[in-house]
């Protein structure tokens, strides 16, 4: 029986570049999408998800009220939510190889 070569199996630990692209692409579009949200929103929302700071911390750090920065926090999601679904960029392919685990 003949062996099969060493470069002929699929290591399955080997990095994807196809979905490693994928990631890069999306995430370049969230970062632009954020940086056109209004500059109180976007430092909002900074401050919330990258710095994870609390309602109280962001009232204090911004000069706004507590309630101030639940609405800024929703209008921001909003209007990300919104800003994702009209993109054309938001249709990058999701489909996974033939030879990937579908957990990926």
């Amino acid at each position: 029986m003949d062996a099969i070569p060493d470069e002929m199996i699929v290591d399955r630990t080997a990095p994807n570049p196809e979905k490693k692209f994928r990631e890069a692409e999306r995430e370049l579009l969230i970062q632009t999408l954020i940086a056109e949200l209004k500059p109180l929103d976007r430092t909002a929302f900074i401050l919330r998800y990258w710095h994870d700071c609390s309602e109280v911390e962001m009232a204090e750090t911004l000069n706004l009220s507590v309630s101030a920065v639940k609405s800024r926090l929703y209008r921001s999601r909003l209007a990300l939510a919104e800003s994702w679904l009209a993109s054309a960029d938001n249709t990058l392919p999701s489909k996974r190889r033939p030879d990937e685990s579908p957990a990926f």
